[in-house]
């Protein structure tokens, strides 16, 4: 719970950072009055946007293909370096085998990140959709992999752990998804009505 709570919040408070919100005062040319502030707007989905969709991609790609595909840092090394030149078949068995009692941990959160924050922000970068998509299939693979044939000792999940993630993260990122969406295109009219005021303006 920590782990998924703390990566939501660390990745979407690097995402709110690219506020930028603007305000105008006074129509010099009929000397009326308007205000808005979208925080949403067209600079945000050049900065803040990029850098949700950098973080998905980083997840789906380098973490969950290469270093928990691959895992050069523990199993790669020990089954191409080590094991080999064990001294006896019992040595190069435990060698070859890997144990690590975080990795269900960090692959549940890993996916209840892309469910909570991944919702959050997919209305308004639908790319996330397809990605989600991309890293569940190949997760499954590198999952299937890693339990069958590297790890040993993997504590198995508990029904409450499941329960957890299907009765509350998925209606969960869901609800702040149906919010978000609101909030997203809401800000996309204040920001396309600012954006007429100023070719108005400036073909005043």
């Amino acid at each position: 719970r920590k782990m998924v709570f703390f990566q939501c919040l660390n990745n979407t408070a690097v995402a709110l950072s690219f506020f930028i919100p603007f305000q105008w005062g006074r129509d010099a040319t009929t000397h009326n009055t308007f205000d808005h502030c979208a925080y949403f707007d067209h600079s945000w989905y050049v900065t803040g946007a990029p850098a949700v969709l950098n973080v998905l991609i980083a997840d789906a790609t380098a973490i969950n293909l290469f270093v928990e595909g691959v895992r050069p840092f523990d199993a790669f090394i020990a089954r191409k370096w080590s094991a080999p030149r064990a001294a006896t078949q019992v040595q190069m068995n435990n060698l070859y085998s890997v144990t690590n009692p975080l990795y269900l941990p960090f692959r549940y959160q890993l996916l209840l990140k892309f469910i909570v924050y991944g919702l959050t922000f997919s209305t308004a970068i639908p790319a996330i959709y397809p990605l989600t998509l991309f890293y569940i299939l190949c997760a499954w693979q590198v999952d299937k992999s890693n339990l069958l044939r590297i790890f040993r000792g993997i504590t198995v999940t508990s029904d409450r752990l499941t329960f957890e993630a299907v009765a509350v993260y998925v209606p969960l990122g869901l609800v702040i998804h149906c919010f978000t969406s609101v909030i997203f295109a809401l800000h996309h009219s204040v920001d396309a009505k600012h954006s007429e005021e100023i070719l108005r303006l400036g073909s005043a």
